[in-house]
């Protein structure tokens, strides 16, 4: 800074101060000052003027570095302490107007905005605003130099960081890093990340369309649409093409995947972006937010809300312009990015940001499906970038990385900070040790702390709160809550029975999952069925219909089309199973699956909310009826011929009655002919196994309810599953002593006449053809102690990850070209019996089963059998090609001796635990010394740990020792045979040999009644040492507290003990006064010290004894901050040095001296009242000073000095 002053004082030092506010310096109240609230000191230092005139930097040392967090604003106050105004710092002229503060400079990292001038205020020891003549504060600018240090990195963490994303690792980590201790630095890992590595690219614009020149745009209060990527890319920062000035709160909110059917559910969006007073004038309309990762391939969404507008009805102003085509429609699109088709919502609020879906939320100008809106000449900024693909497990680093973030939980430190952090939100989590502070706090406290402060000087006021806290404490509570946590808990033992549903948000697991997760289908996401019809629109007050599922599919709500609408009305949704024929008018039939009020919704379709009504799931060709009834208002229906439907791949519609009017919900007003209006959205769900063979290969192998009739001409892969059991008893048990040999060789095969696969479900297509077939081909030449699988590799180079994929598109047809060739390279896996038990021959087994398998592959590649057979099963799903096998190549094979067929595998199923059966799925076998066990032990102690007795079959095992009851009822130790599964497992972690190690362990905090509970002796557990007891500020015994005055009962785990309560007083209660807290504390009358302490009220010396024992006592010093003095005199010289010391000692010790006073009258001021010039007791009010004018009467006294005083009020007494 550059601190000017007049010549003769350039040499003479002043005080500099240096202040920060987060979030900015001005609370827009024109005219007031910077208020003190809210602004932290970071350091002072003795500076002098510039000798030059030249910027010269703060000293390094005397002030706190100042972090300011990415996208954050930090208001600075430099201030001068000089209360004769000789020195001041210079600064420029600023520009108008100053709201909203203007930007002074900026570089690619800091942004200064302009601020106000302030001039110094002794009294305040503050500063004041400089107004001009309109009282507006007058805007400076900032002369100098602003000193910094970008991307620091941040403090090691405690605990490793969670990824949502696992990191480009070949191979899992054995296991997870497990410190107790920071790393001394930040760790930078060059090698791969948790998640797609950014290697280059320029930032690139996606331009919206700007519409006809005539064309007007539209507004709202929010916007909503998706994005996808050809390739991989970082979306930061949309600008839209206008919105209104004012300021205005917003919030952007993204998912992965489309916000189609999840508009109008928060809970499944991710919120990364808040702007508080938002201005559009200041940011260009530029809405910045972290870089948002697409991937090839993936479909992002975005959604952008002006929560808060302060009364402005257009935030997004003429921004928007209206599509043609919701479901698919492009709106903008370059060689990377494809910007589809939106919504736009009006009414939002913070508490509301998609609406109530009644009187606000989305916005269409039709009904579902209809015209949509999107940005108009808005621009998307992103940057491609090149990835590595993400391992298939996590990989857990022995040392933590560098956050780019803050941490999901809190750090915890084994000691208080030397220096307090600054923090832009309060903490998630209490501190786990007190706060070291060198000052005594202002005010209360809002919320009680875990433990007590450390204060080197008492608090002013006690921390007394007034609500309960608002985050969990260290410690658990001594009683349960009275209602359920706001968010979820986090438990580092697994529960005692799964939950009754999946979580909305996934669960943060701890440590990578011992096994993949294997789903049985894709994620489900909503489709629709429309009801379409040609025939003639209806009202109705109820409409009864079937619907047949094509595929499973589970049911979740309806959209109906209805007409003009009511002030309110509610709609009623019942179900049951098969036809509603002959129950139009039985309630009892039907089951209901909820209702839903709405209130003058402005719209033309009725949106049931699906988190209002039960679910309905249909399995494939299963008949499910639906009745539909709204109380006070009519719907649309269409009149259709009885038996007809309106028919879709996933299902039909049928036409049924409807009931119009009514009375009640099943009146007899029954009118056949009439068909449901409108959309029922649902998920798809899981098929039962077909009773008929399928056109094509399954994904996932069926369950067979029966044999199959004719013969196989070869085994299968898995053995069946029967639902009943064998009609013949077997002579003996299946034999399970053969050895094995497994032989595996990768193979490649050239196809002609196949168009390139370029989308995911064309690469399905491939697979799901080509596997099979190359599988059936292996196996020609099997016989039945052998089995074959084949696993697609790579198609073109490109990696194929796992099983085949479920789909829904088929091959694209266009024009082929002529090098087009479809490469595919594959792997043959062959398992045999061998011919004894040590399996001494199977090099030459192998050798002969590998020749015997690929002669025969090779010969029926080579005379076309192969590209016939594949030509057959594409003809299957209505796809003609003209196939060739342009070469076909066999690996060298790889040998592995399997051993003993009694091998241990997971079998992920609920109910089942480690099972031997030789149905371990494929990724098993590839990799069997990480998954597979030679023992039944091996398998359950490394994957049900958790449930290890039910594991291994044991029931009544006995008792182990104490365990925690974790029951939420009482704090409780027990020794039974109910110990958890993961207890009696790791006992040593877990379980303990007597009840008081168990009940430390585990209730520390209630570790008294612990024992009680569990049956032991707690008068064993009494130490008969002082703790403190803050609430009284005493400290008290270790002891019941029946035995004598001075025991408080058990002390608390975390509370220290002390030898005497002389030390405890010393160490816990230092504010008190060392000997009236021992006096306190031992219940014994405290004397006093009889030295003297200054009384600023009567400004006289007073003696520590009690205030009755004479007239110069004052009272019993309580607090230790007072300071004591051997005598009057010392006490009058160091305390009242304004006061003659002769004058003070005659009325500290209350003696008659030469300055015993005139008995005139004159005004005590602070007691407002009159008094006579002596010592002594009342009327006498203190020896009076020279410029205190006399009176010879109080009545004088009283008229002349208090004349609006009553005169018996006037004169002490």
């Amino acid at each position: 800074v550059i601190l000017s002053s007049q010549e003769d004082l350039a040499f003479q030092q002043v005080t500099l101060a240096v202040y920060t506010s987060p979030g900015g310096l001005y609370d827009y109240v024109l005219g007031d000052a910077i208020a003190r609230e809210g602004w932290t000191e970071r350091g002072t230092a003795q500076v002098y003027a510039s000798s030059n005139l030249a910027p010269e930097p703060l000293p390094e040392d005397t002030f706190d570095p100042i972090l300011i967090p990415t996208g954050t604003t930090m208001g600075i106050f430099v201030l001068i302490k000089d209360p004769l105004f000789n020195h001041k710092i210079l600064t420029l002229e600023g520009t108008e107007p100053l709201l909203p503060l203007s930007t002074d400079f900026s570089n690619g990292d800091l942004l200064v905005r302009q601020g106000i001038a302030q001039i110094f205020e002794p009294c305040l020891d503050w500063g004041a605003t400089v107004v001009d003549y309109s009282l507006n504060p007058r805007p400076r600018r900032f002369y100098g130099s602003i000193v910094y240090e970008a991307g620091a990195p941040s403090a090691p963490t405690m605990l490793p960081t969670i990824s949502s994303l696992p990191s480009a690792s070949l191979v899992p980590s054995h296991k997870p890093s497990m410190s107790f201790a920071p790393t001394p630095a930040p760790m930078v890992n060059p090698a791969t990340t948790s998640f797609p590595i950014a290697t280059g690219g320029d930032i690139i614009e996606l331009v919206t369309p700007e519409g006809e020149e005539e064309e007007s745009g539209s507004d709202a209060h929010g916007v909503m649409f998706d994005i996808t990527a050809e390739v991989a890319c970082e979306i930061y920062s949309v600008e839209l093409g206008q919105m209104n000035p004012e300021p205005m709160n917003i919030n952007v909110y993204t998912r992965r995947g489309s916000h189609y059917h999840v508009y109008d559910d928060i809970s499944q969006w991710e919120l990364i972006a808040v702007y508080t007073n938002y201005s559009s004038v200041d940011s260009d309309n530029l809405i910045s937010i972290p870089a948002q990762f697409v991937g090839t391939g993936w479909t992002r969404a975005f959604y952008i809300a002006v929560v808060e507008t302060y009364g402005q009805t257009r935030p997004i102003w003429n921004a928007l312009l209206a599509g043609e085509n919701y479901r698919d429609g492009v709106w903008a699109q370059d060689d990377v990015l494809t910007l589809y088709e939106g919504l736009k919502f009006n009414g939002i609020t913070a508490d509301r940001p998609m609406g109530d879906g009644v009187t606000s939320g989305a916005s269409m100008l039709e009904g579902p499906g209809g015209t949509s809106f999107n940005m108009k000449a808005a621009t998307i900024r992103y940057r491609p970038v090149a990835t590595i693909t993400p391992s298939v497990s996590p990989s857990i680093s022995q040392l933590p990385t560098l956050s780019r973030g803050p941490t999901v939980g809190p750090s915890f430190s084994k000691v208080p900070s030397q220096q307090p952090s600054v923090s832009f939100k309060p903490s998630e989590q209490p501190s786990v040790q007190p706060s070291t502070s060198l000052k005594p706090s202002q005010s209360p406290s809002a919320i009680p702390s875990n433990v007590p402060s450390i204060s080197v000087q008492p608090s002013e006021n006690p921390s007394i709160s007034a609500s309960p806290s608002s985050q969990p404490s260290v410690k658990p509570s001594v009683k349960p809550s009275l209602s359920p946590s706001e968010s979820p808990s986090i438990s580092f033992q697994p529960s005692d029975t799964p939950s009754m549903s999946p979580s909305d948000p996934p669960s943060v697991s701890k440590k990578p999952s011992l096994a993949p997760s294997i789903s049985v289908m894709p994620t489900m996401e909503r489709f629709s069925m429309t009801s379409s019809s040609s025939g003639t629109p209806s009202a109705a007050y109820g409409v009864m219909f079937e619907v047949v599922a094509a595929r499973a599919m589970t049911i979740k709500t309806f959209w109906i089309a209805t007409y003009s609408t009511p002030s309110q009305y509610t709609v009623h949704l019942y179900t049951k199973p098969d036809s509603w024929d002959g129950a139009e008018n039985n309630p009892s039939a039907w089951v209901k699956l909820g209702e839903q009020v709405f209130s003058a919704p402005n719209q033309n379709v009725i949106k049931l909310s699906s988190q209002l009504f039960d679910s309905v799931t249909l399995k494939a060709q299963e008949k499910q009826s639906f009745y539909i009834a709204i109380e006070d208002h009519f719907f649309m229906v269409r009149s259709e011929s009885m038996g007809s439907a309106s028919i879709a791949n996933e299902g039909s519609i049928f036409t049924g009655v409807r009931k119009y009017p009514y009375d009640d919900l099943f009146s007899t007003g029954n009118q056949r002919g009439f068909r449901f209006q409108g959309e029922v959205l649902f998920e798809y769900g899981i098929d039962p196994p077909s009773v008929s063979p399928s056109m094509t290969p399954s994904f996932v192998p069926t369950v067979s309810y029966a044999p199959t009739a004719p013969l196989t001409t070869h085994p299968t892969s898995k053995p069946s599953i029967s639902v009943s059991p064998t009609k013949f008893i077997t002579l003996a048990p299946t034999p399970r002593t053969e050895s094995t040999l497994q032989i595996k060789f990768t193979s490649r095969i050239r196809i002609s006449g196949w168009s390139l696969p370029e989308t995911a479900a064309e690469i399905a297509t491939v697979v799901t053809v080509v596997a099979p077939s190359l599988a059936a081909l292996a196996a020609a030449e099997l016989n039945s102690s052998q089995r074959g699988e084949v696993h697609i590799v790579s198609i073109n180079g490109v990696a194929v990850d796992g099983d085949p994929v479920s789909f829904t598109g088929l091959l694209r047809s266009r024009r082929l070209q002529e090098e087009e060739i479809l490469d595919i390279e594959y792997e043959v896996i062959l398992i045999s019996l061998c011919e004894n038990d040590s399996c001494d021959n199977a090099r030459e087994a192998a050798d002969a089963l590998y020749e015997t398998v690929t002669e025969s592959m090779r010969e029926k590649m080579e005379n076309g059998e192969f590209a016939d057979a594949l030509e057959e099963t594409i003809n299957d799903i209505d796809v003609a090609l003209d196939l060739a096998i342009v070469s076909g190549e066999f690996g060298d094979l790889t040998l592995t001796i399997l051993a003993l067929l009694s091998i241990w595998y997971p079998t992920w199923t609920d109910g089942s635990y480690c099972s031997n059966d030789g149905g371990e799925p494929l990724y098993m076998k590839r990799n069997a010394a990480a998954w597979l066990y030679d023992t039944r032990d091996g398998c359950c102690s490394r994957y049900y740990s958790y449930d290890y007795a039910a594991c291994m079959g044991d029931d009544n095992l006995g008792p182990i020792g104490y365990y925690p009851a974790w029951d939420g009822q009482v704090s409780k130790c027990r020794n039974d045979t109910n110990v958890p599964d993961y207890m009696r497992y790791n006992p040593s972690n877990w379980v303990y040999d007597d009840i008081d190690s168990c009940c430390e362990r585990y209730y520390p905090w209630d570790k008294d009644n612990c024992i009680v509970e569990s049956g032991g002796d707690q008068s064993a557990t009494y130490t008969s040492k002082w703790f403190v007891n803050h609430a009284d500020e005493i400290c008290e015994m270790d002891c019941p507290e029946d035995v004598n005055v001075t025991c408080g009962g058990a002390v608390e785990s975390w509370k220290d003990t002390f030898d005497s309560a002389e030390d405890c007083c010393e160490n816990r209660l230092s504010w008190v006064s060392a000997s009236y807290c021992e006096s306190q504390s031992k219940k014994e009358t405290p004397t006093g010290s009889s030295k003297f302490y200054v009384n600023y009220e009567y400004e006289r010396c007073v003696q520590d004894c009690d205030s009755s024992a004479n007239a110069t006592c004052g009272g019993i010093v309580t607090q230790s901050h007072v300071v004591l003095h051997d005598s009057a005199e010392a006490c009058c010289s160091d305390k009242l040095g304004w006061i003659p010391t002769e004058q003070c000692q005659a009325e500290s010790t209350n003696t008659a001296t030469t300055y015993a006073g005139s008995n005139q009258w004159y005004v005590n001021h602070k007691l407002g009242k009159c008094v006579q010039d002596c010592t002594g007791s009342s009327p006498c009010g203190g020896l009076a000073f020279a410029w205190d004018e006399r009176f010879t009467s109080s009545g004088d006294c009283c008229t002349n000095k208090l004349w609006w005083v009553d005169t018996s009020d006037c004169i002490l007494t």
